[in-house]
């Protein structure tokens, strides 16, 4: 999915006393259509941060962080910086793609972050990617692709046409 002016990329990542950011299950207990999930004792909290991205005067978009919230124990903080910087991308790389990698189902997935300074380097390094993931999801002087660490959630939004103060999925 190619990042468009206007849209905004919304990140939660877990908090966890371990450091990691893949949220582990202690118990999942299920009752007609609710779902509840104990999370044990090294989840405490997360994190959301916001992105804008904005049409650059020449060509492509830019992206920049807007504000971040930590809800911790039930408590939020406002944060000037995201817990994880998944956009700090050259000044020059104004085409920016995410892209999901599904292999055996939708829960067996990776996602990545692909960012070029002209649209046959990002075309290029699409292709390279979904060829052999592991070898060409890197960084090379004309493109970038970095793997957004499991249990973080990346999720483009765009405006709700309907409801211009909604945000609603990009897809």
């Amino acid at each position: 999915m190619d990042l468009q002016a206007g849209w905004r990329i919304r990140v939660v990542t877990p908090i966890n006393r371990s450091g990691t950011f893949q949220l582990e299950t202690a118990k999942t207990e299920y009752s007609g259509h609710t779902v509840t999930v104990d999370s044990g004792n090294d989840f405490l909290g997360y994190e959301v941060a916001y992105y804008a991205i904005a049409a650059r005067r020449s060509d492509g978009v830019a992206v920049s962080f807007v504000r971040a919230e930590r809800i911790i124990g039930g408590a939020t903080t406002k944060e000037a910086s995201p817990q994880v910087p998944l956009f700090d991308l050259p000044e020059n790389f104004s085409y920016i793609r995410l892209v999901l990698l599904t292999r055996l189902s939708q829960a067996d997935h990776n996602e990545a972050i692909l960012a070029a300074a002209n649209v046959s380097d990002l075309e290029d390094l699409t292709e390279k990617l979904q060829a052999n993931p592991q070898m060409n999801c890197r960084r090379v002087a004309q493109s970038i692709c970095s793997w957004v660490p499991v249990g973080i959630s990346v999720q483009p939004q765009r405006r709700n046409p309907q409801r211009s103060h909604q945000w609603v999925p990009a897809n």
